[in-house]
């Protein structure tokens, strides 16, 4: 993970419904910050329906893809964070949800370790599940989705996973609060003994 640039990527992930967009969009205006509409979402408006098993790969990419060009606009606005409206990780766990479909998560959990300087992981406690036809499923659906992300996220580094709970105020606050101190443990840079 390249932090040399000033700007540091954020993932952040979750079940459906669980303040990801809006969160992002507080973090990145109230932290010198970027972020981008999620690709799935985008997929989605674009071709009217939710993507079948065979494209699930191609929202991985377009992920990644947006990522990159997320970072090139960050480091050209001296921003100091991408923050990245789900990640891999979160389409490798609907592809496990819908088909049953595991050939995602080595992909997915190598990007993760190898690309964000943090993880945000909105968990479902303390924000009621908001309908939003052709881009959400279920209150069950959630809840299954967040525990197989739960198991995705178990080799993550441990010291940059920040779990979110309560209302969106709650989450921004303790979301901002970690974060600036990460980025001072980043121009810190590592300790010598």
């Amino acid at each position: 993970m390249d932090t040399t640039s000033g700007a540091l990527k954020v993932a952040v992930i979750g079940a459906e419904s669980t303040g990801k967009t809006t969160l992002c969009q507080l973090l990145a205006a109230g932290l010198d910050g970027l972020h981008f509409e999620e690709p799935l979402r985008q997929w989605v408006a674009r071709k009217g329906r939710p993507p079948r098993q065979d494209e699930q790969l191609e929202i991985v990419e377009a992920q990644q893809q947006q990522e990159l060009l997320g970072m090139q606009q960050a480091i050209a606005f001296e921003k100091r964070w991408l923050f990245c409206d789900s990640a891999p990780f979160v389409t490798a766990a609907y592809s496990r949800y819908y088909f049953k479909d595991a050939s995602l998560d080595n992909l997915a959990s190598s990007h993760h370790q190898a690309n964000y300087a943090a993880t945000l992981f909105c968990l479902p406690q303390g924000l009621d599940w908001v309908a939003e036809p052709g881009q959400r499923d279920s209150p069950k659906a959630r809840e299954v989705v967040h525990q197989i992300l739960l198991e995705l996220v178990k080799p993550t580094n441990s010291d940059r996973l920040i779990f979110l709970s309560g209302g969106l105020k709650e989450r921004c606050e303790f979301a901002s609060a970690s974060l600036n101190r990460l980025h001072s443990e980043f121009a810190r840079g590592p300790e010598t003994s």
